[in-house]
């Protein structure tokens, strides 16, 4: 219904203009009465009003003025001027200012029908006008509403009643083009455009689909149900979907799919839950379809399993123990696969830290060579390029069997000998320690591994565990902890007196007493 609003200073008269003429007839609501032209104005500034009717003289702002400032406000209203035979002259001026028309007084049921049924006919025609503009607009109209709905636009504009359908269900789907990120910045935009494309031209199936832009480079698709039972039509169509751009684009989509709501209100909310789903494909994998229902955590990550799984696999690093820790890997990733509430960000640094683990006891052991540095700084970059928690720890790998390839040449297996001595030392620093014993561990002659030290460490085998044992001995003895035949005992001297001579001559003169 039309929506009028009556101007006149006189209560009786509003009254008998507000009860007496059944309005519902002409299709108009009186939406509001007032007894001046300020009121008035107030009033339509704040309201949608369609019809002004309005005396001529009222208090504090007459109609004349009224009906000029309301036309000046460009809202289309359509006002009717009540005037006596002595201010005919006024409405004729209002006549020309772009007033519909004039009743005179007093008014009657007759002119109302006169003056109201010409008006309701020129508004009548005016608005099919208007619906048939809007529906040769409405999918322009539709897209930009949407648009702006989903991008968190506050000053949207209401879509326009006669555009809005009955729809009991919405949906909605958010497209990521696998490793956009990998190509440069045309390429990215070519492709992300081909893409929404594609999605304007998808035929609808039973239901009501919007084409967006959700965010810089999502293209994503806004259904409306009529039945709930549609959503799995929409799956069929979202598989459509990602053949189509693969066959046309040579590209994979990852599709995030939020719950299906009754209420637009909800919409950004869902938005966030397609967002989530696909974020997912870092552990599910890229390519795939899924379902934000379907992958919503009822329990959270095991922390204790996972802090048990990270542990094993960094004490392997840490020795080097590369078949090992490659076999740790693939259980990680089963785990985590598993359980696929992983943001990219969190693997990404999962994995940082698990490279630097390795490449930390790699360089306490075996000298890098120029290129092992190179790949190493390397590695950050084509981290941040995987978007896949598969692809991450294939990262990984490479740098394991990269490690493991070196180990191969003689200079690589002579490396990976030093580190067991090495590590054999430290373990057993409080016994007695002797080349010869080390050398049956490792099935090599102590001539042969004594020299495999020698060129691995630059230093003899006796001269360096001598010179480990007093570099121990001197921080414990600084800790103030420990009496000197205790460290003696610590450092792997069973006699006080023989630790304190070699101590003094290692230190060029200091006794242990003194340095304690």
């Amino acid at each position: 219904m039309y929506q009028m609003l009556i101007a006149e200073d006189d209560r009786f008269a509003i009254e008998g203009l507000r009860s007496e003429i059944r309005w519902e007839n002409y299709n108009i609501k009186v939406a509001a009465c007032c007894l001046n032209g300020e009121e008035a104005l107030r009033e339509l500034e704040h309201r949608h009003i369609d019809i002004l009717l309005t005396d001529i003289k009222m208090p504090k702002m007459d109609g004349l003025e009224l009906a000029r400032r309301v036309l000046a406000m460009g809202r289309g209203v359509r006002i009717v001027i009540v005037s006596g035979y002595g201010e005919f002259a006024y409405a004729q001026e209002a006549l020309k200012m772009g007033v519909f028309d004039y009743l005179l007084k007093p008014v009657t049921l007759d002119k109302i029908e006169a003056v109201f049924s010409r008006l309701l006919q020129d508004m009548d025609a005016e608005r099919m006008q208007l619906v048939g503009n809007l529906k040769q607009w409405k999918p322009a109209l539709e897209q930009k509403y949407y648009q702006d709905l989903f991008n968190g636009v506050e000053s949207a504009a209401e879509l326009p009643e006669e555009l809005r359908g009955r729809y009991a269900y919405y949906q909605i789907a958010v497209f990521h083009i696998d490793h956009l990120s990998l190509m440069d910045a045309e390429q990215q935009k070519e492709l992300v455009s081909q893409a929404y494309r594609l999605l304007l031209s998808v035929q609808e199936k039973g239901f009501h689909l919007i084409p967006l832009i959700t965010g810089e480079r999502n293209p994503s698709l806004f259904f409306q149900f009529y039945q709930r039972t549609q959503e799995s039509e929409a799956g069929w169509l979202l598989r459509d979907c990602q053949r189509e751009i693969a066959d046309r684009l040579s590209v994979t989509v990852t599709i995030g799919v939020s719950r299906i709501y009754s209420r637009l209100s909800e919409s950004g909310e869902r938005l966030g839950e397609a967002r989530f789903a696909v974020r997912q494909k870092c552990c599910m994998g890229d390519g795939r379809l899924l379902y934000f229902e379907q992958l919503s955590p009822k329990t959270e990550v095991d922390a204790t399993q996972l802090s048990r799984e990270k542990a094993r696999l960094m004490e392997q690093l840490k020795r080097l123990d590369l078949e090992q820790a490659l076999d740790s890997l693939d259980t990680l990733a089963q785990f985590l696969s598993s359980r696929p509430f992983l943001d990219p960000e969190e693997a990404e640094r999962l994995c940082l830290e698990l490279h630097s683990v390795f490449l930390s006891s790699l360089s306490q052991s075996v000298p890098l060579r120029e290129e092992d540095s190179r790949r190493y700084e390397s590695f950050g970059a084509s981290l941040r390029r995987c978007e896949t928690l598969e692809e991450m720890f294939q990262l990984l790998r490479s740098e394991f069997y990269a490690a493991d390839a070196s180990s191969d040449s003689s200079l690589g297996k002579n490396h990976r000998i030093v580190v067991q001595v090495l590590r054999y030392i430290q373990e057993n620093i409080n016994t007695n320690i002797s080349l010869s014993k080390i050398a049956k561990d490792v099935y090599l002659s102590p001539n042969y591994l004594g020299c495999i030290f020698k060129e691995e460490m630059k230093i003899g085998f006796n001269e360096y565990l001598i010179q480990y044992r007093m570099e121990l001995a001197k921080k414990l003895l600084r800790s103030g902890k420990y009496k000197i035949y205790e460290v003696s005992s610590m450092v792997g001297y069973k006699n006080p007196n023989y630790f304190s001579r070699l101590f003094t001559e290692y230190t060029g003169g200091i006794y242990p007493s003194d340095f304690q």
